[in-house]
């Protein structure tokens, strides 16, 4: 089951690697041009609250309801732990400070919703998947920000016309080729896209 993790406002890109289609549909600020955002973190986890932002700042973008599969989520949230705990000095708390402590600070915020197991809204039309990394501040790291188009050819991956997976199975399967070999050291899963209030 997909559940709920959080709202994130996005526009398609023209951003990112040429071999890729473009625009393209993403969650990664590293892609997104400058778009308004929680203050800590990528997702907001209050709807209403994200939608009084995009209507407030007027800018052209929708709101995008993010899914991760049950299972996945659970992975999520232990690694995400387990990477604090080997990387306390590395995380950064949601004041800005590097901290220090046993239970990482805004985890809670973060996996709020997720830790509800709510499913997507009613309203929510899937656009697809991305593989994303969680970083060192709750912001998300887009697969496509690193050279995988030999990966997806050896996996007979075919990304759709908006940049996203179309394939479930598709996106797990590049997950566990990602897992064995990450870019670099943060968690990560599956993120399903999905646009609401349409």
């Amino acid at each position: 089951m997909q559940i709920l993790g959080g709202y994130v406002i996005a526009t398609p890109t023209k951003l990112g690697p040429a071999d890729l289609p473009h625009p393209l549909w993403t969650i990664s600020p590293c892609l997104l041009p400058d778009l308004p955002g929680p203050s800590y973190g990528d997702w907001f986890t209050d709807r209403t609250h994200a939608e009084a932002v995009l209507k407030t700042t007027g800018v052209e973008a929708d709101l995008l309801a993010v899914g991760i599969e049950e299972a996945l989520a659970n992975d999520l949230r232990a690694d995400r732990a387990d990477w604090w705990a080997r990387n306390p000095a590395l995380a950064i708390s949601p004041g800005g400070k590097r901290e220090t402590s046993v239970d990482e600070p805004g985890a809670d915020d973060f996996f709020q919703l997720l830790d509800q197991q709510l499913p997507l809204p009613p309203d929510a039309e899937t656009l697809g998947y991305e593989l994303v990394g969680l970083e060192t501040d709750f912001t998300f790291h887009s697969w496509h920000c690193f050279p995988f188009a030999a990966e997806r050819r050896a996996l007979g991956v075919t990304l759709a016309p908006n940049g996203l997976l179309a394939d479930h199975g598709d996106a797990l399967r590049v997950l566990d080729l990602i897992r064995e070999e990450p870019p670099y050291e943060v968690p990560w899963t599956v993120a399903t896209l999905a646009v609401v209030g349409k």
